[in-house]
């Protein structure tokens, strides 16, 4: 049956006419072949068919062995698991049942003929049968190609790899994809791939977009359901890979449950005198179990704790936060620590007030020094002081009594202290640092400065760093009992040292997934970027970055007109006090300055941070709270 032109003149759709000068089909014998195809019946076609077919998704419609057709797909189609998301057959089969059965050999037969064909042959076809199709046809076809065309690559593709897609994108991506369908909601709200995105940036700066989130110490251990536990023989280790933390830095869940979890709660080489410390109603939560789940620890789903830090993290950023102020001493305050629940402060009037954190209430008033407070810690259980009188009490701050009284010096105050697990180490007004072993009631003194002493701070088990009025910031070796290096720089008395184990660009270290023992980091770490530091701040009004292994000045911060009485850093950022009557907050990597608070030109004589608040004490007994949780903003 030759195809004649469609007809101008009537509204009857006829076939085309095949041109013989296609550059394509010279053979006039092959183009006579492909033209009459319509007419052939599927018999005598099919003696005619090739000897190789090049594709042939028959099997899933002509036959009616269902294991014939998963047989054959399963070797088609081994990745999707032997079905192929573009060929189903289901749908086909039902309407070709539902037809006589001569019907079904001849529909049948048309569709394995044109399986069979090349594709520049299957075009041809397909021209000649969509300039037959009427209007309703066209119509059909309009509605169900697009339809064939749009594939989900996400559904059709396994698990595994969709995570592995979605694990090279960031949290707004993420969120984004969240939004397509139920299917992309279902992967990328996965546990695996927040657990990621949390251990990139919590408690640390993301080196791919540059920000990072806070810990959150409390919060963090809020309960989650018990089906975001990853059970890491499940999954290949190199399944997802982070976006911005290499592929062996983050620890499953599970492999957890077993790690000691008995260390100190607060990050020893981290505690300044405003840095956070973990209460022991929030040590027993992390253990709570929920008796309608076997005994077994519910835990939040890790895209909400995300998002809870990253609502902090933005007000950070825009600095969005709730200013309050109460006058705390009578005089100027020295001193100021706080966690969750307590605030305490010390003051030239010789007392140490304690505070609740929430209301600022006054709790309990100490009192038993007979000269200013110079310094204060604290942990759960108790509170250390020291003062201008020579002495260092050891208070029960709950109840408001004093434990023990130890004389540190008899020829001068006690000017700075620092306590870590059992080792109390104490700066004097003379020069002399006396170091007690808390258990045993030993000590023993360092000698080496000249001048008033104004911070010390213990590294590791054997390692001492002190500040001074000298100028000189000087190493010890605790177990040598002597100095060991000392770094030179400053112009003028040095008044603040903090001290981290990482490096000022952050590291990709090792990182447990358990959120509160992110901030517990090893002084060890293999990394070649892992370069510990300190920052010091003096009244030469700048602060220093020194590399504490090799003795190096890495950076100097400028910034603040007058001198600098207090400094207070994390992960993230570094807050500042100073003579001039301003708190600054820099960047930690960059050093830029990122906000100045304005105390109306009283001296700042102290700053404490945390991951939500910055607490300031000045010269007139009154304290500043910066406090940026989002339900603390008006």
């Amino acid at each position: 049956m030759a195809i004649s032109p469609i007809s101008q003149d009537t509204n009857v759709r006829e076939s085309p006419k095949v041109s013989t000068n296609s550059p394509k089909n010279n053979s006039s014998s092959e183009m006579n072949s492909i033209t009459s195809y319509m007419s052939q019946t599927p018999n005598a076609h099919e003696a005619a068919l090739p000897q190789k077919r090049k594709r042939n998704y028959t099997e899933h419609i002509s036959r009616t062995s269902l294991m014939d057709v998963e047989s054959t797909s399963l070797g088609k189609y081994p990745v999707f698991g032997g079905k192929c998301y573009r060929h189903t057959a289901q749908k086909l089969q039902e309407a070709l049942a539902a037809l006589p059965q001569s019907e079904q050999t001849k529909i049948s037969g048309i569709w394995r003929d044109f399986a069979s064909e090349t594709a520049e042959r299957r075009l041809l076809i397909l021209q000649g049968l969509v300039n037959l199709c009427c209007i309703p046809q066209l119509s059909y076809l309009n509605r169900v190609v697009p339809e064939q065309l749009r594939v989900d690559f996400m559904a059709a593709a396994p698990p595994d790899i969709a995570l592995k897609i979605l694990s090279y994108l960031d949290a707004k991506s993420l969120c984004q994809a969240a939004q397509v369908s139920r299917t992309w909601a279902a992967l990328a709200n996965d546990d695996i791939l927040w657990h990621r995105m949390c251990a990139q940036h919590i408690d640390k700066v993301c080196k791919k977009c540059g920000w990072g989130l806070p810990l959150l110490d409390r919060t963090s251990r809020r309960t989650i359901p018990v089906s975001s536990l990853i059970n890491p023989t499940d999954l290949s280790g190199s399944l997802v890979s982070s976006v911005c933390a290499p592929q062996d830095s983050v620890q499953f869940m599970d492999e957890m449950q077993g790690s000691d979890n008995s260390g100190d709660s607060s990050d020893s080489n981290s505690v300044g005198d405003g840095a956070s410390c973990a209460s022991a109603e929030g040590s027993k939560s992390r253990g709570h179990l929920d008796g309608s789940n076997n005994g077994r620890p519910r835990r939040r789903p890790w895209k909400e704790i995300f998002a809870e830090r990253q609502i902090i993290a933005n007000n950070w950023r825009k600095f969005r936060f709730r200013e309050s102020q109460f006058q705390a001493h009578a005089d100027g305050i020295l001193c100021v620590q706080f966690n969750d629940s307590y605030m305490i402060t010390g003051s030239y009037d010789s007392k140490l007030h304690v505070w609740d954190s929430e209301t600022f209430e006054l709790v309990q008033e100490l009192t038993g020094h007979t000269m200013p407070v110079r310094a204060l810690e604290f942990d759960d259980c108790k509170l250390f002081s020291g003062s201008l009188d020579g002495t260092v009490k050891i208070w029960n701050y709950r109840a408001g009594t004093c434990i023990r009284t130890l004389q540190a010096f008899d020829n001068g105050g006690v000017i700075s202290l620092h306590h870590q697990k059992g080792t109390l180490v104490v700066g004097g007004e003379n020069g002399t640092i006396r170091v007690y072993n808390i258990a045993k009631m030993t000590s023993f003194t360092l000698t080496g400065h000249t001048d008033w002493v104004n911070a010390v701070r213990l590294y590791g088990e054997n390692t001492l760093y002190s500040c001074s009025d000298d100028m000189r910031i000087k190493r010890w070796d605790l177990e040598k009992r002597q100095c060991v290096r000392t770094f030179t720089g400053h112009t003028h008395h040095v008044q603040s040292l903090q001290l981290s184990s990482r490096g000022p660009a952050d590291i990709s270290a090792a990182t447990n997934s358990q959120l509160p023992s992110l901030r517990r980091r090893n002084n060890g770490i293999s990394d070649e970027d892992a370069r510990p530091y300190m920052i010091t701040g003096s009244l030469d009004s700048t602060m220093r970055v020194w590399d504490i292994e090799t003795g190096e000045c890495l950076s100097t911060i400028f910034g603040h007109v007058e001198g600098i009485w207090s400094m207070a850093f994390d992960a993230l950022r570094i807050v500042s006090g100073s003579n001039d009557g301003t708190i600054k907050v820099w960047d930690t990597t960059s050093h830029t300055c990122l906000y100045t608070f304005q105390n109306n030109s009283v001296a700042v004589n102290c700053v404490a941070l945390s991951d939500t608040r910055i607490v300031v004490g000045d010269n007139d007994g009154n304290v500043r709270v910066f406090d940026f949780r989002n339900d603390r903003i008006v």
